[in-house]
């Protein structure tokens, strides 16, 4: 009985804070979603860029997981998130490479880096298959 008043009067403080409608955006996808990037690290300032390739599984969660391998070595691990086309990502153990940026025009990852003080603008195209 106390689970019934308690669920009943959720509803209606739910009802008169107006959150109900807040409760009826539509949810991301129940299903993990795994991409394959190619990926561009370019200075802001400067010549050159680091390439390489990626590959992230978008959770439905918000939690990104995956592998980056970049040209002139071994594979990476990457964590991270998004929400909305917000995304961020750190490469390495503990991080020692994060990125922060949006999704463009789909899954297109655009966003910026620091390596020590410079800034890079980080780049991740979705490859084809």
């Amino acid at each position: 009985m106390k689970y019934k008043l308690w669920t009943a009067a959720l509803a209606v403080a739910f009802a008169l804070t107006g959150a109900a409608p807040a409760l009826a955006v539509p949810a991301m996808p129940n299903r993990a979603t795994i991409i394959q990037y190619t990926t561009r690290i370019v200075p802001q300032l400067g010549v050159g860029e680091y390439d390489g390739r990626m590959t992230l599984t978008l959770n439905s969660n918000g939690i990104v997981n995956g592998t980056y391998i970049p040209d002139s070595g071994g594979p990476r691990v990457v964590t991270g998130g998004f929400n909305g086309d917000q995304v961020w990502l750190d490469f390495g153990f503990m991080g020692k490479l994060h990125m922060t940026g949006k999704f463009k025009n789909g899954r297109r990852i655009v966003g910026h880096v620091f390596i020590g003080t410079k800034e890079y603008r980080f780049i991740a195209d979705v490859r084809p298959h």
